[in-house]
């Protein structure tokens, strides 16, 4: 069974608003950025997750107090 974003955002200790606001500002930066379209946002989305869960817990920890402010 794969596991969902949320549940790889909660596996490596973030909170659920944690985790809610990495998975908005990081959809919002797939679309922008990315300039994706509806047939591989998802795709997108995901591989962005994987990148985000495999960085150091100190990365992490800045990228979470960077959402937090925006």
């Amino acid at each position: 069974m794969t596991m969902t974003r949320l549940e790889k955002l909660t596996k490596i200790g973030l909170n659920s608003e944690e985790s809610a606001r990495v998975l908005i500002y990081s959809d919002q930066g797939v679309r922008w950025i990315k300039n994706t379209d509806g047939l591989n946002h998802q795709k997108e989305m995901d591989k962005l997750i994987d990148e985000i869960v495999s960085k150091p817990r100190k990365q992490i920890n800045e990228f979470v107090a960077f959402v937090k402010d925006k």
